[in-house]
């Protein structure tokens, strides 16, 4: 049995997973009221919270799962990536354990986890696969050969969709809406005020989404947050409303975002696939190949899923434009199946250590 220990942000989480992947004990506690009064993760904050409750969340998992430390196997933590203090706690902690009860300790990379987690709620999930990981922290495309074979073909250059959706929510005023704008993350906000928009109204919020004439993976925000701040900011001008009222277009600026990044997103993916049909990237082993693969022959049309994970991945209106434009667009060569896992199985994306360690 492993104990899976994660607090790369501003969650503590330990999970009990036994040999067959079946999840004993899922305990959470989140910081989400600490930090919604600003409108994001304050790091300090995270760090004092999860020391004073690692202990007690590592025990309820344990009396949850009805079992106690001499019942454990290995004990998995997140190490990397995430914010330093946050993480330190629980590798800390971890460590302290495994010398204690002389556990062996299994470092975890989380992305990794991220990218792995739809096999809980996909049993028919087969290699490989391309994984979209978007979140307050990351945004990355991988495609993903084996377990612990991950070929990054592209990444954010600089901020993630999460942090940048952040911070325009709080620039455009949301939680002076009241509820439930005030209650939700920033991100959460502009989705629900999307639904009440258009997302046609600003196309220049698209310009960052133009098609890339090359076949470029990697990813780059700061163009269509700059272009949406400077909207803001004109309209707000032109509107000669009071300094804490938000805009009467918020509605439409929010909708518009979240078509302007779905956009952008998808370019990006369709770029991956592009790249992957015409390059020997499938047939090809990478550096770090470090287990007895399961071959798989390559067939075309190939059918190759589309994991999307992370915590932008609860966005359900980019989802879900996902999933609508591959069942609208097949390909000759490649065939998406748009896959995203359950809102519960991405929060304890921990639970999926064992993947990562059973072939170690």
């Amino acid at each position: 049995m492993v104990l899976g220990i994660e607090s790369s942000c501003d969650d503590t989480c330990c999970a009990v997973v036994d040999e067959n992947r079946a999840i004993l004990s899922d305990c959470r506690h989140s910081q989400f009221e600490q930090h919604l009064r600003y409108g994001g993760v304050i790091p300090t904050i995270a760090r004092v919270m999860h020391a004073k409750c690692i202990e007690s969340v590592v025990r309820n998992a344990l009396n949850e799962a009805k079992i106690g430390l001499e019942s454990i196997d290995a004990i998995a933590v997140s190490n990397k990536p995430g914010l330093p203090f946050s993480l330190l706690v629980g590798t800390e902690y971890a460590k302290r354990l495994s010398l204690k009860y002389k556990i062996p300790l299994i470092p975890i990379h989380h992305m990794e986890a991220h990218a792995l987690i739809a096999s809980l709620s996909f049993s028919q999930l087969n290699f490989p696969f391309l994984t979209l990981l978007i979140s307050g922290g990351h945004c990355q495309l991988l495609l993903v050969k084996h377990l612990n074979q991950f070929i990054q073909l592209g990444q954010t250059l600089d901020c993630a969709p999460g942090e940048m959706l952040d911070k325009i929510a709080r620039r455009l005023k949301v939680t002076n809406l009241g509820a439930p704008y005030d209650q939700v993350s920033g991100g959460r906000a502009i989705e629900l005020l999307a639904a009440h928009g258009n997302p046609n109204s600003y196309s220049n919020l698209l310009q960052s989404s133009q098609k890339s004439e090359k076949l470029n993976c990697n990813f780059c925000f700061s163009g269509m947050r700059s272009n949406i701040l400077n909207l803001v900011k004109k309209l707000e001008s032109e509107s000669n409303m009071p300094v804490d009222c938000p805009v009467p277009q918020i509605a439409d600026i929010a909708a518009s975002i979240q078509y302007a990044i779905y956009l952008y997103l998808l370019d990006r993916i369709n770029n991956a696939v592009k790249f992957i049909e015409t390059s020997d990237i499938l047939s090809c082993e990478c550096e770090n190949f470090s287990i007895v693969a399961r071959d798989y022959t390559i067939k075309w049309p190939l059918k190759l899923p589309l994991v999307i994970s992370g915590g932008v991945a609860c966005n359900r209106y980019l989802t879900q434009s996902f999933k609508n434009y591959y069942e609208n667009n097949e390909s000759n060569f490649t065939q998406i199946e748009v896959m995203v896992p359950e809102k519960k199985v991405r929060q304890i994306y921990h639970q999926n250590l064992l993947n990562l360690i059973k072939y170690n």
